[in-house]
Parts: C-alpha cells; sequence; structure tokens
C-alpha cells in the first residue's frame, strides 16, 4: 500500500505538476487515492502508444483514389483529345474533298487529251501521204469538188470552190479593169453665101475622153467552174471585157481658132444642142476607133489578170497547190 500511495502521491504530483495552472489534488486523501488508483493502474498498465497506424490507413486510400482520379481525369482528356482530332479530321476531309475531285477531273481531261492529240497527230501524219494515216479512207466525198483527206468516222475536209468564188463578197461583182484615154476632132463648118468659101467659117472641137471596161462577174454561175483534179486545177469562165463608157469631161473639150474665109466675119456660133450632138457623134467615132484599135483584147488580157489576183488566193487557202485558170464564155 504504501509502495501504492507512493506511486499515487507521485502521480498526483506529476499530474499536479503537469496540470500546475488548474489542477489540484482532493482535500481528503481516502477519495483521491482510490478514484486515481484505476486512473494509475491505467496509466501504469498501458503501455506508451505508438502513432496510430488509422492516419495511415487513411493516407494511402486517398492516393490511390487521387491516383485513379488522375489516371481517370487521363483517359477522358485523351478520349476528348481524340475526339476533337477525329472531328478536325472529319472537317479536313471535308475541305479537301473538292479539291481532290478537282485533281481527279483534271487527271481525266488531261489524259482524254493526250488521246486526242495522239488520234491527231496520227492523222496529220497521214495527211501528206494519203493512205499512211491510220484511220484514212481512200474515197472521195460526194458532192465536194476535191477531197482533201477522208478519215472516215473521225471525218473528212473537202473543198467546195463554186461556194468559195461565188460567196466572195470582199469584191464588187462588176469590175473595173482596164481604161485608156482617147481623143477626136469634129469640125463645125458654118457656110456662107452661096457656100461659097470665102464666105464660109470652119472650126475645129477636139474632145479628150477616157473609155472604161468592165467584166461582169455576176454573170458567173456554178455551172462556169470546173476542177480538174489530176492536173490540180481549178477554172473560171468569165464573160469578156465590154466597153462601160467614154467620159469626155468638158475641161477637156478644146475649141480651135475660126477659120474664116476673106469675106468672112463674126463670130461661129455654137449651142448647148449642137455642142449635145457633136459629143454623141465623136463618142461613136471614138468607140469605132476603139474597135479598130482591138482595145478590147487588151481589156481581156487585164480581165483575166484582175479576176485571177481575186480568186487564186482564195483557192490558195482552200486547196494548197491548185492552181487558178482563166478562160471566156461564148
Amino acid at each position: 500500500m504504501d509502495s501504492a500511495d507512493k506511486i499515487i502521491t507521485s502521480d498526483a504530483e506529476i499530474v499536479k505538476e503537469a496540470g500546475n495552472m488548474t489542477a489540484t489534488p482532493a482535500p481528503e486523501p481516502d477519495v483521491a487515492p482510490k478514484a486515481a488508483v484505476p486512473q494509475a493502474k491505467a496509466v501504469a498498465a498501458e503501455p506508451q502508444p505508438a502513432p496510430e497506424p488509422e492516419p495511415a490507413r487513411k493516407v494511402a486510400p486517398a492516393a490511390a483514389d487521387v491516383a485513379d482520379e488522375t489516371r481517370a481525369r487521363l483517359l477522358k482528356d485523351v478520349e476528348a483529345a481524340a475526339r476533337a482530332g477525329a472531328r478536325q479530321g472529319r472537317s479536313s476531309s471535308r475541305l479537301r474533298l473538292p479539291w481532290v475531285r478537282i485533281v481527279l477531273v483534271l487527271l481525266v481531261i488531261a489524259a482524254l487529251a493526250g488521246v486526242f492529240f495522239g488520234i491527231k497527230a496520227a492523222i496529220q501524219s497521214g495527211v501528206e501521204h494519203r493512205g499512211e494515216g491510220i484511220f484514212d479512207v481512200e474515197e472521195d466525198v460526194e458532192g465536194k469538188d476535191i477531197t482533201l483527206d477522208n478519215h472516215g468516222f473521225l471525218g473528212y475536209t473537202a473543198a467546195d470552190f463554186a461556194d468559195v468564188i461565188l460567196g466572195d463578197t470582199t469584191h464588187p461583182k462588176r469590175l473595173v479593169i482596164y481604161t485608156v484615154k482617147i481623143s477626136d476632132v469634129a469640125t463645125v463648118t458654118d457656110v456662107g453665101l452661096a457656100k461659097l468659101t470665102i464666105f464660109s467659117k470652119v472650126q475645129y472641137i477636139t474632145f479628150h475622153g477616157v473609155a472604161t471596161y468592165t467584166v461582169d462577174l455576176g454573170q458567173v454561175n456554178e455551172y462556169c467552174i470546173t476542177v480538174d483534179n489530176s492536173r490540180r486545177t481549178v477554172e473560171i469562165l468569165i464573160p469578156h471585157a465590154s466597153l462601160e463608157s467614154i467620159n469626155i469631161p468638158a475641161e477637156q473639150i478644146e475649141f480651135s481658132d475660126i477659120e474664116r474665109g476673106l469675106l468672112a466675119f463674126g463670130q461661129l456660133k455654137i449651142t448647148p444642142e449642137d455642142q449635145a450632138v457633136l459629143e454623141a457623134a465623136v463618142k461613136t467615132k471614138m468607140e469605132q476607133k476603139l474597135l479598130d484599135d482591138k482595145v478590147h483584147l487588151d481589156a481581156d488580157r487585164f480581165a483575166r489578170l484582175g479576176v485571177w489576183e481575186i480568186y487564186q488566193p482564195l483557192i490558195e487557202k482552200v486547196a494548197p497547190g491548185y492552181a487558178l485558170e482563166i478562160g471566156f464564155l461564148g
């Protein structure tokens, strides 16, 4: 009991010292030891506990949960990124799709163009040497003057010279092809009394004119055009050149001085009517003079040359190597 009391006392003292501020021992010595004994025993019987494991057990689950939550968040982030990438990929595919179609169309066009130009080159290779082309046909196109090349189902190149010649609208149908100057003299005599020379007056009038020859291409029709493929010629029959007019300008009329007889006096009077009659008579004489001089032959020669200069370039464009020949109707 003494040792117990000591322990208790000692414990009481310890409690006092530990709780110096508030703890005071009970006044009754008998009650305090009884109440303190179980406490003292309990204190003495129980060893000093080690750090409780509960906090450690609570920390470990918390760390695992944090790891699980981290993994879950990472998985969600990865899934979200994958979905976003998929959406972006679909969007990019939609954006690239029209360009892909355009590229495919261009490739198809390029392929077709290559085939077309290959066929064209093969055709052109056979144009120079007819019959050597892979699609050439040795037949003339019906209804055409000349078949330049016939490629069967791929088409042909033919020429109809009548359409080219008769359809020309860049030149007039009546061509002025030759002009020539011509002059003639008319004599005006005023006979005097008893028709004696000494009472007569004479004046000479010289008329200077220009004779114009034309050719009427309006008379040319499809029956006037002949094609000779063996000679590679095209012949056109045209009318002969004709005298269109003789123009005598008033300023080109010359009046000589009046020749008078010894007893002839005054002026020789010529009225406008007389001058018109004189001019008509002069033109008739000029026409006869042109015929006598065979000027119409020169006019025909110039007509042939003039028509050739008009139509030869057209024929050359239609069928290179073909020559134009000009003949005359009648």
